[in-house]
């Protein structure tokens, strides 16, 4: 997760400094009503932009903001150091764990259709010599996985033992996954602890492909991506799409990677462009999730409290403040950070995806513009 605590500073009481060399236009002076609202919302982008993008180490960055049914894209930057190409709308990112949110619609709608309900306990779907996933007489679930109370840890601890770190999941498979699982002692009740969980979403993608007999890829193209029109979205890229990839950079600016994620998929494989995620998050808006309108709702229901000002649904997360309560998911892989947010209240949501891995400063600056674009 991210940076909460300085966020909700910074959403709460507006400063918009986030660290001693940044200098951000103050969100209060962005609230006057737009003369033109398009040249006005490209000012206020470019303006909120450029400190972000004008730093050394940053690569690249695109930007949707969505009204409803209207879309803007942004885009600044390189693709690649040194190409002078900017992206645009048919370069291909990755997501992160943005991907867990269209793991989570999967999951309630393969339920949905399939009369699974989300309360099952996990030991349903694993082995018979399985050790039972229990605590205090209260059975591991689905709905537990989604949420990330299920008291299994962030990783096994022992995933990272032979891996490359410049590609740090491919090694560590599903059998492997299911033994760490199988073997695994809770050490707290399901559903009274809030514990962000890779390990659980990699889980639900397990579950799934055992019950199904079809693969995460097959299953989240039948169920999320064709119902919602996302032509341009992958869990594998094929050869053909590998020209419009983006280059991945770490957070200094220095070369990234492009991590395979295999088992992991569910947790963070997902490379889209940006119109298609811009339409997945416009899909998030009341009356714009076509068939899978009620599927949609239900993820984002809060199901567990984490505290006064952070709930969680299903994979999203609930953001709220005396002003404003947002839907968000943010991911990092091994050469991008991504955020996208929802504001039910005025129909409005943004995406950010820049090609620097991890960066929390990117996070910041995609919740400043957000707060700025829903108070016009």
């Amino acid at each position: 997760m991210g940076p909460w605590k300085m966020l909700l500073a910074v959403l709460l009481f507006r400063s918009c400094a986030v660290s001693q060399n940044r200098e951000t236009p103050n969100l209060e002076t962005n609230t006057a009503p737009m003369e033109n609202p398009v040249a006005d919302l490209k000012q206020l982008v470019e303006e909120m932009v450029a400190p972000f993008i004008n730093k050394e180490e940053h690569v690249g960055l695109s930007v949707a903001l969505i009204e409803g049914a209207e879309i803007a894209y942004f885009h600044f930057g390189e693709v690649e150091k040194g190409s002078g190409v900017t992206p645009n709308n048919q370069h291909i990112w990755e997501i992160g764990s943005i991907s867990k949110t269209y793991t989570a619609v999967l999951v309630a709608r393969y339920c949905e259709l399939h009369d699974i309900g989300l309360e099952t306990p996990v030991s349903e779907f694993l082995a018979e010599d399985c050790e039972p996933l229990i605590k205090d007489g209260k059975q591991l679930t689905l709905q537990h996985l989604l949420n990330h109370t299920s008291g299994l840890p962030r990783l096994p601890e022992d995933v990272f033992e032979e891996a490359d770190e410049a590609d740090p999941y491919a090694h560590y498979g599903r059998e492997d996954i299911l033994e760490y699982v199988c073997n695994f002692q809770l050490e707290r009740v399901p559903g009274t602890y809030h514990e962000y969980s890779n390990l659980g979403f990699a889980l639900l993608g397990i579950l799934l492909e055992r019950h199904s007999g079809k693969s995460y890829a097959e299953l989240l193209e039948e169920y999320v991506l064709a119902p919602l029109g996302l032509k341009e979205s992958y869990v594998e890229l094929a050869a053909a799409d590998q020209q419009s990839q983006i280059a991945p950079y770490l957070a200094d600016g220095s070369p990234g990677s492009h991590w395979n994620m295999e088992a992991w998929a569910p947790t963070g494989a997902i490379q889209a462009t940006m119109p298609d995620v811009a339409r997945y998050a416009q899909a998030q808006l009341s009356g714009f999730g076509g068939e899978l309108e009620t599927t949609l709702a239900t993820t984002k229901t809060v199901t567990f409290t984490e505290n006064d000002n952070l709930a969680v649904g299903q994979a999203w997360f609930t953001i709220s403040t005396p002003q404003f309560s947002w839907y968000f998911h943010n991911g990092g892989t091994g050469g991008f950070s991504s955020l996208l947010l929802v504001d039910p209240a005025t129909n409005k949501g943004l995406v950010l995806i820049s090609n620097n891995a991890f960066q929390e400063e990117s996070e910041v600056l995609g919740f400043q513009l957000f707060k700025a674009f829903t108070e016009h």
